[in-house]
């Protein structure tokens, strides 16, 4: 009798037979290692674990993803626990020791790479933080030079006043060791671009939020975050403007003026930059130049951010925009910068 083939668990050969192919660059195969069930994880998110800084909030694995369906909310989670400064709490005497928690409920059930060859790698996580993750790791890949520009979809900036926690040198393991939800301890939603600018992860930022004013960006740029001390500010530049008072063409010349400098773009999009008060044509013009703005990176970020807007419509956004970039064909003028 002849003897059936054995494969091992999410080889391809597995995916072949199961009809389900799932590509993963070379340059990342390094970093992601297959379980039981065949599925590919990275090898520094393999498990569910707890993350630092509050009790209660988790952070999940990491695997490979096929298409948008991967790409799945789970109502009950808690990503996310913050201080509420409204509700104090007092000792026996009066002194004011803390505050009560705030958990947000909601998230991803797991998070997503999508790496098929021929296109940027493309992360989904829920807390924003994550992408700082990404970033390194793609730069230890050798897809991302040390001219790298972060072109951000956000309504927050993620660049606190508060001085982070050191941790030295950036690299994968301290990355996802210090992940927290308390800016003092660790690397939070609030300051985790500061970590990559510090330690020239990135060295410019293009900024899109949907607020669309001057007198938003003053208050965005000089009020909420500070980059002075970081020698930061004339790296930094609201690209709004140019978006929505050229409109795409516009905004396609400045991303090319980019590349044709030999620099990389890191296309970050955090989904609460779709605001409630974004009127409809507005909300057409950022999805456009979202999807524009594919072609010209290199590496490609996208966070769902639970607590921030609606975090099922920012899910369905999410994975509306990953369908698009699996199924766009790459501008082949740009493709060569996949195949270094």
């Amino acid at each position: 009798m002849k003897e059936s083939k054995r494969y091992e668990p999410g080889s391809p050969e597995i995916a072949e037979k199961e009809n389900k192919p799932i590509e993963i660059r070379p340059e990342l195969r390094q970093f992601f290692e297959s379980d039981a069930q065949g599925r590919f994880l990275n090898n520094l998110y393999t498990k569910t674990t707890d993350c630092p800084g509050y009790e209660g909030a988790k952070i999940p694995p990491l695997r490979l993803g096929k298409n948008e369906e991967d790409i799945m909310e789970d109502t009950e989670c808690c990503r996310y626990v913050y201080p509420d400064y409204n509700n104090p709490i007092y000792d026996e005497s009066g002194m004011d020791i803390g505050y009560t928690e705030i958990k947000i409920k909601g998230g991803l059930k797991e998070y997503i790479i999508y790496a098929p060859k021929g296109k940027p790698p493309l992360y989904v996580f829920d807390n924003h933080n994550h992408a700082l993750f990404a970033w390194q790791e793609c730069k230890d890949a050798g897809l991302l030079s040390d001219e790298s520009v972060l072109l951000r979809f956000d309504d927050h900036l993620d660049m606190s006043r508060v001085k982070p926690h050191h941790i030295g040198k950036l690299s994968r393991n301290k990355i996802r060791e210090n992940f927290s939800n308390n800016s003092l301890t660790g690397i939070d939603i609030e300051n985790f671009t500061r970590f990559a600018f510090e330690d020239g992860l990135i060295n410019e930022m293009l900024f899109i939020h949907g607020r669309l004013s001057k007198k938003s960006d003053e208050h965005m740029f000089n009020k909420n975050n500070q980059l002075h001390d970081l020698n930061a500010d004339e790296k930094f530049k609201f690209l709004s403007p140019v978006l929505f008072d050229k409109g795409l063409d516009g905004f396609k010349k400045s991303l090319k003026k980019i590349k044709d400098s030999g620099k990389d773009i890191i296309l970050d999009i955090d989904f609460d930059v779709f605001t409630k008060d974004l009127s409809e044509d507005k909300t057409l013009l950022l999805e456009q130049a979202m999807r524009e703005a594919i072609n010209f990176a290199q590496v490609i970020t996208c966070a769902t951010s639970p607590g921030y807007g609606n975090h099922t419509d920012n899910t369905k956004r999410v994975k509306k925009f990953v369908k698009n970039y699996l199924e766009n064909k790459i501008d082949k003028k740009q493709d060569s910068q996949y195949n270094r």
